[in-house]
């Protein structure tokens, strides 16, 4: 099986996605945690932090990169984020709590899902994630007692 090469580079050529990280809120609904840009800085194909690769905020980074449509990628991004994690669910029959979603943006501003992880990494993200579990296991709690007695 092999995937498609979708071209998602910077203005100074460096590969780059945008991690959309969904976790489920107080109200047990889906809504984005973060949305931040992976930099592959000096790295050939992919956006490999672990590799000394880099991080931005989404806005300033698609202003600076795809200033010809950045706020119609601003746009679609949400689009994604308000579809695909009840979508994600329903074809895998499971019930999640959290999602990362990593989609590469071409130069004319395609969207291109490249997978979607159901244990996301958080460090970049945490204090967001934290509120937003909290909130979600207080949901779960009491939304779901007695059922199990």
């Amino acid at each position: 099986m092999a995937q498609k090469y979708i071209s998602s580079r910077s203005a100074a050529g460096d590969p780059f996605d945008c991690r959309v990280h969904m976790e489920k809120n107080g109200s047990g609904e889906w809504e984005p945690a973060s949305m931040l840009v992976r930099i592959g800085i000096g790295q050939k194909i992919i956006s490999n932090i672990n590799e000394g690769g880099g991080m931005a905020e989404l806005e300033p980074f698609l202003k600076a990169n795809r200033p010809d449509c950045w706020e119609l990628i601003v746009e679609r991004l949400r689009e994604l984020a308000a579809t695909v994690p009840a979508w994600f669910e329903e074809q895998r029959g499971v019930e999640l709590c959290t999602l990362g979603i990593d989609v590469a943006i071409t130069d004319a501003g395609d969207l291109h899902i490249f997978e979607i992880n159901s244990l996301p990494f958080v460090d970049f993200n945490l204090g967001q994630v934290a509120m937003r579990r909290v909130a979600y296991y207080r949901w779960l709690a009491d939304h779901h007692r007695g059922e199990h007695q």
